[in-house]
Formats: C-alpha cells, structure tokens, sequence
C-alpha cells in the first residue's frame, strides 16, 4: 500500500529509505515492460520508473535501471526471458474497429546485486478479479516487490529451514513449489 507524509503526499516508506540508504554497492534493475501497452500497462510502466527514480534520488549508492525491449533483443533473448521465468503475457484489446488485438508482453523487472539477480513480477494477477483491478494492484505493489528483492540480494545472514523425513509428511515432489518459494528467503535444508 502506499505510504503518506502527514501533507498527503506519497513517500517511500521508511524501511524502503533504511534499506535503500544502507546499500554497499550499486543495483541495477532492467524492466522488460517496454513495448506494445495499452493505457494500464503503460501506467504500470510509468509508476514503475517514477518509483525507480525515487529510489535513485533516496539511495547513497547508485540504483540503475533501463527499459530493454524483448523484441529488439531477438528470439534468443526471449527464450533466455521465458527460461528464467520471465514468460510472454498475452493481452487482448478491442480495436476501435471492433476487432481484437492481442499482443504479447513481458511485465517482469530484473534487479541485479553483484553477481546475483531476482525476477520481480510487476503484474499481480489475481484470479476474480479484474484487468484493472489487477493492474491497481501492481501499482500498489511495485515498491513492497523491488525493496524485497534489493532486501533478498543484499541480505547478509542466510535464514536457514530444515525438513525432517519419515515422518508421515508429504513427498518431496508435492512440496516443490512451496519449497521454490521458500528458497528465495531461505536456505532449505
């Protein structure tokens, strides 16, 4: 959700500012969300730069970022997209003439610490409810999204999870989505 100064205006939240202010080395960011959007996906683009900016202004070290267009970069560079989870979103608008159109986009960040990266979904779909719901969602959550991932990439203690086996659990086949998500705060032991 946002936050707000008591004049109503919007600011990062604090622990945004204490994360961002206690960043060693730079962060880059690319965002994928480049070409082809309709008015909510250029919204969701533009809240996305006007967020990086702020987070550029606010942070003692450098944040970068860039705009790179999936299609300018070739079939490979795709493919590389989809091979890191990044997959084309298909989005179907009517034309004034009455036909669809469906074009396919890639609502995905990349945010880069040192050697390492994490994929940062800039569209939240949640089923029931509406594109633009959706999309006012996304917005809502752009900064919660990049501050936990640049939080993720620099933190400096590991948090460890043990899984104990043999005892009546589920099989670790059944657990494999849960334990991706839970890899990405924790070392799963």
């Amino acid at each position: 959700s946002w936050y707000w100064t008591k004049e109503k205006r919007y600011s990062l939240h604090p622990l945004s500012k204490e994360i961002l202010n206690s960043l060693e080395k730079p962060v880059h960011i690319d965002i994928y969300l480049a070409v082809n959007l309709n008015s909510g996906f250029k919204r969701l683009q533009e809240n996305s730069l006007d967020l990086l900016y702020d987070f550029e202004k606010t942070s003692l070290t450098s944040i970068s970022y860039d705009i790179i267009d999936p299609y300018r970069k070739g079939k490979n560079f795709i493919e590389s997209l989809a091979d890191s989870g990044m997959k084309g979103v298909a989005v179907n608008e009517r034309l004034s003439n009455g036909r669809i159109s469906q074009n396919i986009i890639f609502p995905y960040a990349l945010v880069q610490y040192e050697e390492s990266h994490i994929v940062v979904p800039l569209l939240i779909n949640q089923s029931g409810h509406s594109g633009e719901e959706n999309l006012n969602l996304s917005s809502e959550l752009l900064e919660y999204q990049f501050i936990k991932a640049i939080d993720l990439l620099t933190r400096k203690e590991e948090k460890n999870i043990v899984f104990l086996e043999g005892h009546g659990e589920l099989p670790e086949e059944s657990l494999s989505e849960f334990l991706d998500l839970l890899s990405y705060e924790y070392t799963i032991d």
